[in-house]
Parts: C-alpha cells; structure tokens; sequence
C-alpha cells in the first residue's frame, strides 16, 4: 500500500500567499472578487446549495476530511451551528471587503492549526496511525475542488450548460479563494478543463476512500435508519445527489440516481424559476451589493443573513 508523504500548507506560504492578494487592483470595498466576478454572478444563487448533500459526501471520502469531522466537529449534532460557523467566513471571504476575507482567512487558518490526529484505521492509502492535519495540502484542495465542482454542476443542470469562456473565468477567480486558505498554487490547474481532470483523477484515486467516520458521516444525512436528517431528507434528493456524484462514489455510499432524476432536474430548475429574487439571492450577496451603494443590509437581508449565516450581517474586521 502507499503511503502519504503529507504536505502541509505552510503558514510562510499562506501569508505570501494573502500578500500578493492584497497587491490585486480593485476597490477594497468590493472584495477580492465584485460585481462582475463569476464567483458573485454564480455564487449568488441559492440553487448552488442543492449540491450540499453531494459537496458533504465528496469531502467525508477523503479519509482525512472524515476523521477530522468525526474527531473535532459538531457537525452531526448541531449541524445548522456548523453549517453557519462554515459559511460565515466563506461568505465573508466572497462576499465581503478585503479586510473582512483577510481576518476572516487569518481566523480559520488559526483554527485549522488546531485540528490534527491520527488515523484510527486503515483507509485508502493511509495506514492506521498515519497524522492527519486540517493544513494537509491535498485534502484543503479536495475540500475546495468539491465546492467549486458542485456548484457548477447544479447551475448548468439548473440553468443550461455555461460557456468554456465563464467556467475559465471562475476558475481563475476561485485561485483567489484557493489562496485564502493557504492552498499552494502548484495544485491548482491552468484552466477549468485542467480542474476537471484532476478533479476526476483525485475521486477515482486511492486517495478518497470510506471508512468508520466517513459511513457515520454519510449515514447521519443520508441514512434513513440512522439519525433523525437521514430519516426526513426525501428520496428525490437521494437521487440528485446521487447524479452529482462519481458513480464509483454515488456506488460507495449506496446512492443511485433513480429512473427519473432527469425529471426531478427539469422540475427543480422550473420551481426554482419561480421563486421570487428575495428567495433566490442569498443574503451576503445582497448585503455586499448594499455595501457597494452605501447603505447599510435593510430587513429583509439581515432576515435572510440569519438564515445563511446565523446574525444580521457579516461580522466586522475584529
């Protein structure tokens, strides 16, 4: 069996990397990314969290991933507190002006740091007792290839397929994303056909595999004999994420996409489209287009804020 050489993502290299973000042109106000950006044109839309099962599921098969949650998480019981605690900095980070992405990539870095262990079986290529670290290279680019590939998964099933020119663009603004989080840019491809590749290269490898924290992951939300989510999360979202999947995956976690998950698309895409703008954009974009004119979120945004990221507004710089 191999066995990981890990590379960690050096904190030398995470502020070299946060350095040369802050010598990017542009209106600090609007980010690191802005109104014209892919990431904000695409982001926006809360359709993207159709892919959250199927983004959960890639990210508990790399053995790492899993163990962390399993170990250092209150995923499985407060798994709207995670879910807040996840995206407040990544919409921050997104969303909001360089001095809020940059503590907010400072912060997590710190909690990152914290996060190590050991492997307590033998998955994949990792032998029992091989050291996990949350600042492990590969799996902080897995963890980011996965929101990035579902994301767009579920806009062109939603949508219509986007142009090889818009999904080369958002490649290039999620390096910006990649450099937040201390991911080296020797794993980053060139363009987004490179991501894809390496994307199907990583699932298909023996670097993801399942063992007892990932299928008690996975079962808790997915599981209808296991806890109380997989007990209510409907059939016909069993079979979307089943068709975001690798089918090797979808068939690890004993997911299938069903006779009629084409269907299930077409309809979703049509419910979607008639939902109001209030329900379709998520709360940060609309507090950063706010920011933008200057004025403060109004109600209804710090409405939404609380449903997406737990408060009002994305949190000051500290």
């Amino acid at each position: 069996m191999a066995v990981h050489t890990q590379s960690i993502s050096t904190d030398e290299a995470f502020e070299a990397g946060l350095a040369a973000l802050e010598r990017l042109p542009g209106d600090p106000d609007a980010g690191f990314f802005g109104p014209s950006s892919m990431m904000w044109q695409v982001g926006r839309e809360s359709l993207s969290f159709l892919g959250a099962g199927a983004a959960i599921l890639l990210q508990t098969a790399h053995p790492f991933v899993a163990q962390a949650v399993a170990d250092h998480s209150k995923a499985l019981t407060d798994p709207i507190g995670r879910f807040h605690r996840t995206f407040r900095p990544v919409f921050a980070m997104v969303y909001g002006t360089r001095a809020q992405a940059l503590a907010q990539a400072r912060l997590v870095r710190g909690v990152h740091r914290r996060i190590r262990g050991r492997m307590p079986e033998t998955v994949g290529r990792f032998p029992a007792g091989t050291p996990y670290a949350a600042n492990d290279a590969d799996a902080l680019f897995w963890v980011h290839a996965t929101l990035w590939h579902t994301t767009i998964a579920v806009a062109e099933r939603m949508r219509g397929p986007m142009s090889t020119a818009d999904k080369d663009q958002y490649h290039t603004e999620t390096a910006r994303f990649a450099a937040l989080f201390g991911i080296p840019p020797s794993l980053l491809a060139p363009d987004w056909a490179g991501f894809e590749a390496r994307f199907a290269a990583m699932a298909n490898s023996d670097m993801l595999g399942l063992g007892a924290a990932g299928r008690l992951i996975s079962g808790h939300f997915f599981d209808h004999r296991a806890g109380p989510l997989g007990r209510v999360i409907p059939d016909w979202y069993r079979h979307l994420t089943a068709s975001l999947l690798p089918a090797s995956l979808a068939a690890a976690y004993g997911l299938s996409e069903g006779e009629d998950v084409d269907q299930i698309w077409r309809r979703m895409s049509l419910l979607y489209r008639a939902l109001p703008p209030a329900l379709r954009l998520i709360g940060p974009y609309r507090e950063a287009r706010y920011r933008l004119q200057g004025r403060g979120p109004g109600l209804l945004t710090r409405t939404l804020n609380r449903a997406w990221i737990g408060r009002p507004r994305l949190d000051p710089v500290p």
